[in-house]
């Protein structure tokens, strides 16, 4: 900023703005999330303020539940904005003897999975998660 028009440097100094590194590293309120999609592959994003009491994305973003999301496209992970269930699989989150299975499917195709590419094992892994809950 000019050194040369004081008022522009008041109004420049009461925005916030800030020169530096831009820090999108996550705080205590965020929480990465790992999706697995068969369009995209793994994607790693972050879900903003998640933890906090208040927030409406924290009970959307659990383990094994299928959701539709808004994300934008971050450089290194992208940003959760939206989240809305489809499916929370409850005939397997209420039976212990299926929760277990489940996620070693999850940790399965987290392992298969390479972030930013299709992935058509995911759909099939979809398909098993149906199949399982019946």
């Amino acid at each position: 900023m000019p050194a040369t028009s004081p008022y522009l440097w008041r109004e420049w100094r009461r925005s916030g703005r800030r020169r530096g590194a831009a820090d999108d590293a996550p705080r205590e309120a965020d929480r990465i999330i790992t999706l697995i999609t068969p369009e995209h592959g793994k994607v790693r994003a972050v879900a903003k303020g998640v933890r906090k009491t208040k927030s409406k994305l924290g009970g959307r973003l659990d383990l094994v539940t299928h959701v539709s999301l808004l994300c934008w496209r971050g450089r290194e992970l992208d940003v959760i904005t939206q989240a809305e269930i489809i499916d929370l699989y409850r005939p397997i989150r209420e039976d212990l003897d299926k929760m277990p299975v489940a996620f070693t499917m999850l940790e399965v195709v987290d392992q298969v999975a390479v972030e930013r590419h299709a992935c058509p094992i995911c759909s099939h892994a979809h398909r098993g998660a149906d199949h399982a809950r019946r």
